[in-house]
């Protein structure tokens, strides 16, 4: 299948989630899962592909990161993006919890957004 065939077979469907227990409980805004919304909006509407963006703000909880990683792929959600929960804290495990649920690791994508982005 090309690109172009899979493109207009089905629409995407993406998911942002954003680990963060003071955005979670209402302390401050989340502004990174926004921000990713946006970006994706932006490069998907001018590639022209049909697609769909759930997003949803959850505390630093492992359990709960991992109960919605095996909601998308069960719903069958083409694409996850997460942030925060990244750091050295005791409390940072994205990385971790996303590894045990992984189809499919692509490396230098985070390489090229820091470099990118800063």
């Amino acid at each position: 299948m090309t690109k172009e065939e899979f493109k207009n077979s089905r629409k995407l469907k993406i998911k942002v989630i954003t680990l963060s227990d003071r955005a979670s409980r209402g302390e401050y805004a989340d502004l990174s899962g926004p921000e990713i919304v946006q970006f994706l909006d932006i490069y998907f509407k001018e590639k022209k592909w049909e697609f769909s963006i759930d997003s949803l703000i959850i505390p630093d909880d492992a359990s709960l990161l991992s109960k919605n990683l095996l909601d998308a792929k069960e719903n069958k959600t083409d694409i996850v993006f997460t942030t925060g929960g990244t750091g050295i804290g005791p409390r940072d495990f994205t990385p971790e919890v996303m590894r045990k649920v992984l189809d499919k690791e692509i490396p230098g994508i985070m390489e090229n957004i820091r470099l990118k982005f800063g």
